[in-house]
């Protein structure tokens, strides 16, 4: 079974379309059934009398191919596949040729009628973008080209045309995929696939023991080819309206040499690589809520450093945190603050720190309330704990710990929740991570300032959010980080009313998505759902008049 650092490492070296069910493989399986067929008809006068060889082998070929692919679960790069060979097998069998890019865009439309939402998919670009340039490149070949050549032009044509939709998507190059794929490909496609097939027949085993054998060779050559300096470049997602212009420098480039004006392709994909990230003015900080379901995950950006405050659940850190901080241009956190030892708080933290197998995201310190036998502290990296009175400054922004108390005996994980204030000359936040009434009033009588912006405690529980808490903080807006349709029922309405009668405007992260807030002398305020809408949320969600707030 192949583990999710495995997959990691596929993804990193640019070939996990070789160990997915992939067209490759598919073709391969349906070659091997057609050749057995057409062996074994040719030898039967009476089959042969009934119907011709070539049509029963292109029956069984498409037969083995429709069944390996609903066995393996009928992905968009499946689908393409199997009705790319449909396609092929009803022109075969009406002996009329027809265009490989007719039969490519068949395959195309039969899949969107099949599954319209498969556009929402990046394996249905990927897949087939990547046959449409090959096909591209295959109609404007002039003359023939020696194997090996052809070999690496199908390799390179297949890099270039992933190339857009891998930065655009995941904000990321593998730029080992050359020498991966070149090691990979003859050893999964020629002797680890055909092996695995084969042994389903070999009762012995013998031959699954040799495919294993085999895979685990490559296994390691992959770890060692990570070990490299800049495995994978790590890119700030560039914005959709470049994804054409990239495309088009794609097909210039994989023109024929000697074409006039073939190098302005490369002119083309620049944007990919250089677009400019805006900057953060000195005193100005960016906060946005993540929208991770029933959990807490807050970034905060000045103009030079970065701090995550919680990560909410594992699998967030994949789906949400990383793509956010490679869509940011962040390629260090200078902080990874771990409220407490809530897994919707922490889940995602083993990811980030490179637990285990698994690759690490760099982060220069850890400042948390864990305790002393919890796992993440394992890391190497340099941890300190949260205690209240801790302040630094970064770029004009000033950052303060008001909770823990080293000395606080606290009834439970929740009540040693660090609690970060934020503030710049004009604005200030407050992130009290899932601390209770009792603990809201220990900062009272601290001492508590005005705070225009404040994550709402424990995601909006009625055990937090006391009437004094709101008062004092006096806050403009009220941000809940809670999943939809919860079963905690976070947030409570009584804690909505409370800060909704302190004037408040309330948003919520199971409604509006991610919340982010760009604060200087002025607040302003992006809601993910009103820069994104999608037409599912528009029937439960339509509030204009928060899409973009300004206060004074």
């Amino acid at each position: 079974m192949t583990t999710k650092p495995q997959w990691q490492r596929f993804a990193l070296t640019g070939i996990t379309h070789l160990i997915s069910i992939s067209g490759l493989h598919i073709t391969m399986l349906a070659a091997m059934g057609m050749a057995l067929v057409l062996y074994g008809w040719r030898r039967s006068a009476y089959l042969t009398q009934r119907l011709a060889a070539q049509r029963a082998a292109l029956i069984a070929g498409v037969l083995i191919a429709l069944i390996y692919s609903v066995l393996a679960g009928m992905s968009v790069p499946t689908q393409r596949t199997v009705l790319m060979l449909l396609v092929g097998a009803v022109c075969l069998w009406r002996a009329r040729p027809m265009a490989i890019s007719a039969i490519w865009a068949s395959a195309l439309a039969v899949v969107l009628l099949f599954d319209p939402f498969a556009v929402l998919s990046v394996g249905f670009w990927l897949s087939f973008l990547a046959v449409a340039y090959l096909i591209w490149m295959g109609a404007n070949r002039i003359g023939r080209e020696p194997a090996w050549r052809l070999w690496l032009s199908t390799q390179w044509a297949a890099t270039l045309a992933s190339l857009p939709i891998l930065v655009l998507v995941f904000g990321q190059v593998p730029l080992m995929s050359p020498l991966a794929n070149a090691l990979a490909i003859p050893l999964v496609s020629v002797l680890i696939t055909p092996l695995a097939l084969l042994g389903l027949l070999d009762p012995t085993g013998t031959l699954l023991r040799w495919a294993e054998g085999l895979f685990s060779i490559l296994d390691r050559l992959l770890q060692w080819i990570l070990t490299w300096p800049w495995p994978a470049l790590e890119i700030s997602s560039p914005p959709m309206g470049i994804l054409p212009v990239a495309m088009l420098g794609v097909a210039l480039l994989l023109l024929p040499r000697g074409i006039p004006a073939r190098w302005l392709g490369w002119l083309m994909l620049l944007p990919l690589f250089f677009m400019p990230q805006p900057k953060l003015d000195d005193g100005q900080f960016k906060l946005q809520v993540l929208d991770v379901d029933q959990g807490l995950s807050v970034l905060v950006q000045t103009r030079k450093h970065a701090l995550l405050f919680d990560t909410g659940r594992e699998a967030n850190a994949e789906r949400v945190i990383l793509p956010v901080l490679r869509q940011a241009g962040i390629t260090r956190l200078d902080t990874l603050l771990l409220s407490h030892n809530d897994n919707d708080h922490i889940g995602g933290a083993p990811i980030l720190l490179g637990q285990g197998d698994r690759l690490a995201f760099p982060i220069a310190l850890i400042l948390h309330s864990l305790p002393d036998n919890q796992p993440i502290l394992s890391s190497k990296i340099t941890q300190q704990r949260c205690q209240t009175g801790q302040r630094w400054r970064w770029d004009g922004v000033d950052f303060e710990v008001l909770w823990l108390h080293p000395n606080y005996v606290a009834n439970n994980d929740n009540a040693r929740g660090c609690v970060l204030r934020i503030h710049n000359r004009w604005h200030s936040a407050l992130i009290p991570a899932d601390i209770s009434r009792l603990e809201e009033g220990e900062l009272l009588a601290a001492g508590l300032p005005a705070t225009a912006i404040v994550i709402a405690p424990h995601h909006g529980s009625k055990s937090a959010s006391s009437d004094a808490f709101i008062q004092a903080l006096q806050p403009q807006y009220a941000v809940f980080s809670a999943g939809f349709m919860n079963q905690f029922r976070h947030p409570h309405p009584e804690v909505l009313a409370r800060y909704a009668a302190a004037g408040a405007t309330l948003l919520r992260t199971d409604q509006a998505g991610s919340l982010q807030f760009t604060v200087g002398e002025l607040i302003k305020l992006q809601e993910q759902r009103a820069i994104a809408p999608r037409y599912w949320y528009t029937a439960t969600y339509s509030d204009p008049k928060t899409a973009v707030g300004i206060s004074p």
